[in-house]
């Protein structure tokens, strides 16, 4: 059974959850109802029209955090802002988001693997490359954002995952410590190293390499890049300085050709460059596989 069906069918066995629920819980956060246009919301969804739905609300100024609600998708417990933009994609449209890489995950991760998170929010991939691996495999899930990282956190302990290593800090092309500006309500989830600032929270920067060191890492399955923009100077990093036992077997990582001028170069050609290639792409995500 594919990602999508498997949602699908949970949709179908849980329409009060995913359908009544999930549009009460933003009516309620004052996500929808401001207008009839927004009545548009109770059709199904797609990212794009929600993006451009997103952006004019928040251009009207009508966006404000809410108190995080308790939800429940597959088997897992979720802790979720309504009104967040990645949240409320994953209460109102979960068979949409990102199913072509999770069920490659599904395909590819086995008993034992290791895989990395690296922008992991509050943990989507996580939690299902958790079952995948199972106990006995690992999951190293870092956030940089406090608030995101707490979240993410306490989600993978009261889902019991005990195999998922969080860790509150800031993948980097150089260790050290940097102000990092978490992005306003409602777009936390696209905060990124690139936006300086002097006003912020400390976070600690480290290279790649040097988190899997310090996890006693020594084989990687796969790995999800998703860091805004500044997965380039991260991957140059990492290739430079690790030996070739520690490149993963595939990763997953955005193409954003509207950065590769500020970031040196695009991660996707450089992917191309030290042997992956293309194994299956979905909007922005490419599917890198070595060999």
């Amino acid at each position: 059974m594919g990602y999508r069906d498997m949602f699908n069918g949970w949709i179908n066995a849980n329409a009060a959850t995913s359908k009544a629920a999930a549009m009460a819980l933003l009516r309620k956060n004052g996500v929808v109802g401001r207008r009839p246009v927004l009545r548009r919301l109770r059709k199904p969804l797609t990212l794009g029209y929600f993006a451009y739905y997103l952006a004019t609300e928040a251009a009207a100024d009508r966006w404000r955090p809410t108190d995080v609600v308790e939800a429940d998708m597959l088997g897992f417990k979720l802790r979720l802002y309504p009104s967040e933009f990645l949240d409320c994609a994953m209460l109102r449209i979960p068979h949409d988001l990102d199913y072509v890489e999770v069920q490659y995950l599904a395909e590819h991760l086995k008993p034992g693997d290791v895989f990395l998170d690296i922008g992991s929010y509050v943990g989507f991939y996580s939690r299902f490359v958790a079952r995948a691996v199972g106990p006995a495999g690992t999951v190293i899930a870092v956030e940089a954002a406090p608030e995101t990282y707490k979240r993410m956190a306490e989600t993978m302990a009261a889902n019991g995952l005990t195999q998922v290593r969080p860790l509150n800090l800031a993948v980097s092309d150089e260790a050290g410590t940097v102000k990092f500006a978490v992005r306003p309500f409602p777009w936390r989830g696209s905060s990124t190293l690139w936006e300086k600032s002097t006003e912020g929270v400390d976070i600690t920067c480290k290279p790649l390499l040097d988190i899997l060191r310090e996890q006693g890492i020594t084989a990687v399955a796969g790995m999800k890049l998703d860091i805004e923009r500044y997965e380039y100077p991260v991957l140059t990093k990492f290739f430079q300085a690790a030996p070739d036992t520690l490149w993963p077997r595939f990763v997953i990582t955005e193409q954003l050709t509207v950065a590769a001028d500020r970031a040196g170069g695009d991660a996707i050609d450089l992917l191309r460059q030290q042997g992956y290639r293309v194994a299956a792409t979905n909007q922005a995500n490419f599917i890198m596989e070595r060999g």
